[in-house]
């Protein structure tokens, strides 16, 4: 097709509409008497609803913000009652007939459950442990997650059973003396492997991102729960004791991460994360090795100041030389 400019053509190419009908008719390509026609085929109805639908989301979206507000303003007088139980179980309810259309009914539902597990506590003053609660909260997200396809859920469901495993540790275990620190913190650790273990065998197909997702976060928590092991060993006392197989652990465990998932199946948030927690765990080896000898106390922090200090250059140079080798770059320093 021929056209008088640049600018014509460009009209030309963009996409059907009543402005760019508008335009063909100023630039005299599309005579002023066939405007309205042409605008009349041209419409599209279903952008207008898309945009009416964006409006009233926006203002549901504010409407229920505001309400959350005044709820904190009256201190949440309402759901201390029997009306307000009786409204967050239909609004359970509903949510539970819309999770299968709705991501946000589903996560709603999910966030409501923990909602109907805190809240008699706050209410009644029934006194019960906070962990309790988070492992009653588990078992109905538990419940909640198997009849779902959203990956998202099953973290819900897994860190909420990590914070009960945390509380049941800080308020019960610990101060009672069921379990050392370093025992409890290293069966945490070895809990959260095992379900990795379990979700990399689970019996049915998860997509690829969801699988990551779920690894990447079991094995910070599972590192998290050894770095605590090995802190509570590091800064409990000063001299080399049994308690030092908390290191032995970490490392053992930086070891087969390593090999799984740089050496067999690659994982590159895998291998940072590893590399974090390893570099996290050589400095308080380096603390308590330095701490063990009889020297002034300046001289030990300096000592440990410039150890750190070397590692991370050489973590990063390391990591550097890395990435440079996987990509077959041979120009890197």
């Amino acid at each position: 097709m021929i056209v008088p400019d640049k600018k014509t053509e460009a009209y030309l190419n963009e996409p059907v509409s009543p402005k760019g009908v508008l335009r063909l008719c100023r630039a005299g390509v599309l005579p002023s008497s066939d405007f309205l026609r042409a605008a009349a085929l041209c419409r599209c109805d279903k952008k207008w609803g898309k945009f009416i639908a964006l409006i009233l989301r926006f203002f549901a979206g504010l409407s229920f913000l505001a309400a959350a507000f005044f709820l904190m303003i009256a201190k949440w007088a309402f759901f201390y009652r029997t009306g307000g139980f009786v409204c967050l179980v239909l609004l359970l309810i509903f949510c539970m007939c819309l999770r299968r259309k709705s991501a946000v009914a589903d996560y709603v539902g999910a966030g409501l459950t923990g909602i109907l597990v805190f809240l008699p506590d706050t209410v009644f003053a029934t006194n019960s442990f906070l962990y309790e609660q988070f492992f009653l909260w588990f078992v109905l997200l538990l419940f909640w997650s198997l009849s779902s396809s959203r990956g998202g859920l099953r973290l819900l469901t897994f860190v909420v059973l990590n914070a009960a495993i945390c509380l049941y540790g800080v308020l019960f275990a610990l101060p009672s003396f069921v379990f050392s620190a370093m025992t409890f913190f290293v069966l945490a650790a070895v809990f959260d492997l095992s379900c990795l273990l379990f979700w990399e065998n689970f019996p049915f197909k998860t997509p690829e991102g969801k699988q990551k997702c779920f690894r990447l976060f079991a094995l910070a928590g599972a590192m998290l729960f050894l770095t605590a092991a090995a802190g509570a060993q590091c800064f409990s006392a000063r001299l080399p004791n049994s308690g030092d197989l908390a290191f032995l652990f970490c490392f053992l465990c930086s070891g087969a991460v390593g090999y799984l998932y740089v050496v067999r199946f690659y994982d590159q948030s895998v291998r940072r994360l590893t590399e974090l927690f390893s570099v996290c765990w050589i400095c308080l080896l380096l603390y308590r090795v330095f701490y063990a000898f009889d020297c002034s106390d300046e001289l030990r922090l300096a000592l440990f100041c410039t150890a750190v200090s070397v590692l991370i250059v050489v973590t990063l140079i390391g990591e550097r030389l890395f990435v440079a080798r996987v990509k077959g770059d041979k120009n890197v320093l």
